[in-house]
């Protein structure tokens, strides 16, 4: 069964990046792609508009709130659902893809990459 709750949360902390206009590109990006489908599927429903818009204004306050109704939409609506997990895994495996890491000294491993190779310097 899939939990709602938790995709509708992290959809919205993709959201306040991009309303606030401060993140990361990959948070940015699927930010954008995120608020347009919310968008569309909150349209002439006139209290999730009105929270969709308060949100906009007040992303902290209003996050539990928006993320409350992506669950009832994404409970209610399998493509709405589908859509909004999609754009989160692609999100993630993108994020992954991104992920570098610099180290020095002695005894230390290193990976990268999604086939990540590790080196130790001793």
């Amino acid at each position: 069964m899939t939990n709602w709750l938790a995709i509708a949360t992290t959809a919205v902390s993709f959201l306040v990046p991009f309303v606030k206009k401060v993140g990361e590109e990959v948070a940015e990006k699927t930010g954008e792609a995120i608020f347009n489908l919310v968008q569309d599927k909150l349209k002439g429903d006139k209290e999730a508009e009105g929270i969709l818009e308060n949100f906009g204004k007040k992303p902290d306050r209003y996050s539990v709130a928006l993320a409350d109704i992506l669950r009832e939409q994404a409970e209610t609506d399998p493509e709405f659902g589908a859509a909004l997990e999609k754009l989160l895994q692609h999100a993630e495996e993108e994020a992954a893809d991104r992920v570098t890491q610099i180290a020095q000294g002695t005894g230390i491993a290193q990976a990268a990459g999604s086939g990540a190779s590790a080196t130790v310097s001793m």
